[in-house]
């Protein structure tokens, strides 16, 4: 399958390599104490529909839940390691933190964002429990959700 060799390395192992190096989880590193659980109705799926934000509740399972709604505030998010397809998120004026919106789970990245009205005006990495390098929103971003946060619109925390 990986007929490619190069001094003495097959493309499997470069990679493996690449992969293992670039496209990791981030995993909480401030083990302080973690944040509060959120409660019904203060952990959101992000969405965005013809250039509107908005957001919906979900159970702690991720199910959908209650009407969703255009997104307005300062939210903190998350993207679970193993659900790296969704953004949960809550208001940073509600929500007690990142480990809340993650269910203290490795990430693929975490962060904070600003929605005015449905428009995303920026997006950061800043997060206290898992501080995630500046360079993963470029390679732990899955491509279906680089339209919802584009990289044009990232700050460096």
């Amino acid at each position: 399958m990986f007929p490619f060799e190069h001094e003495g390395k097959s493309f499997k192992d470069v990679h493996d390599t690449l992969k293992e190096s670039l496209w990791q989880p981030v995993p909480v590193k401030n083990m302080g104490n973690f944040q509060r659980q959120a409660r019904p109705g203060q952990r959101f799926r992000l969405f965005k529909e013809n250039d509107v934000y908005t957001v919906q509740p979900v159970t702690r399972d991720g199910k959908l839940t209650g009407v969703r709604e255009v997104a307005h505030g300062l939210y903190d998010f998350a993207i679970r390691w193993k659900e790296q397809n969704k953004i949960y998120c809550g208001l940073e004026s509600v929500i007690s933190g990142h480990t809340a919106i993650s269910l203290g789970s490795d990430v693929a990245y975490a962060g904070d964002m600003l929605i005015m009205n449905g428009k995303l005006k920026h997006w950061t990495n800043n997060s206290g429990h898992y501080m995630p390098p500046s360079g993963r929103h470029l390679t732990n971003i899955c491509p279906e959700l680089r339209d919802i946060l584009p990289k044009k619109l990232f700050s460096n925390y």
